[in-house]
C-alpha cells in the first residue's frame, strides 16, 4: 500500500536500524565479550601477552571454580547475544531485500503494460487466421511464460541468488526482445503464424530430398 518515497522512507529507515545493531555488536564485542585487564598487557611488538596462568595457579580452589563459572556465564552471555544479533540481523535484511523488490515492482509493472502491448497488439496483426482461437492460445502462451518467468525470478531474489533488481528486470528483458520482433513482423506484414507456409515449407524440403 506505499508508493515509492514512501518504501525509500522506510527502507532507510531499516538501514539505521541495521547499522545500529552491528554498531552494538561491535561495542559489546569490544567492551562485555573479551575481557581486557591487566592480565592481558602489549609486548613492544604489539603482540597480547596472556598471565592467565599464573594468576589462576594463585587461585584457591572455590576461587578457581568460581572463576570458571564467571568465565562460563560470560561465554553463555555472549553466545546469546550474538544469536540475538543473527537473527535480528536477519530479519532486518529480508525486509530491506522485500522493500527493494517492492519499490522495483511499482515501476517494472508500469514497463510491463508497455513491453505486452507491443506483444500483443503485433499478434493481433500477424494472425489473421484461425478466428478467435489461435490468437488467444499463443496469447496466453506468451502470459504464461511471463508469469512463470516472473515466478521464478522473484523466488531467486528472496533466495539472495540474485539481486532484487536483476530479479524482478529480467523478465522485461527478455520479452523486449521479443515485443521489437513481433512489432517489426507486423510492420512488414509477416505470415510467421500462418501454418500453411510452413507446411509448404516443409514439403519443398523433402521434395528436395527425394530427388537427391
Amino acid at each position: 500500500m506505499l508508493n515509492i518515497w514512501q518504501i525509500d522512507s522506510v527502507l532507510d529507515s531499516t538501514k539505521r536500524i541495521l547499522n545500529r545493531r552491528i554498531d552494538n555488536l561491535v561495542y559489546q564485542s569490544k567492551v562485555t565479550f573479551y575481557n581486557r585487564t591487566s592480565l592481558v598487557v602489549k609486548t613492544k611488538n604489539t603482540f597480547p601477552l596472556v598471565k592467565i596462568y599464573p594468576f589462576y595457579d594463585s587461585l584457591k580452589v572455590d576461587q578457581f571454580n568460581m572463576a570458571i563459572q564467571n568465565a562460563l556465564n560470560i561465554s553463555r552471555t555472549a553466545a546469546g547475544n550474538i544469536d540475538n544479533y543473527t537473527m535480528g540481523k536477519q530479519n532486518e535484511e529480508e525486509q530491506i531485500n522485500q522493500y527493494i523488490m517492492e519499490w522495483h515492482k511499482k515501476i517494472v509493472v508500469c514497463f510491463a503494460c508497455i513491453i505486452l502491448f507491443f506483444v500483443g497488439a503485433p499478434l493481433g496483426a500477424i494472425i489473421k487466421k484461425g478466428g478467435l482461437g489461435l490468437p488467444v492460445i499463443v496469447s496466453v502462451f506468451f502470459f504464461l511464460t511471463y508469469y512463470i518467468l516472473t515466478e521464478v525470478f522473484n523466488s531467486l531474489a528472496i533466495d539472495h541468488i540474485m539481486p532484487a533488481w536483476q530479479a524482478l528486470w529480467a523478465p522485461l528483458v527478455i520479452f523486449l526482445p521479443i515485443s521489437m520482433f513481433l512489432t517489426f513482423k507486423a510492420a512488414n506484414d509477416s505470415v510467421i503464424f500462418d501454418a500453411t507456409i510452413y507446411y509448404t515449407w516443409i514439403e519443398k524440403l523433402f521434395k528436395k530430398k527425394a530427388r537427391v
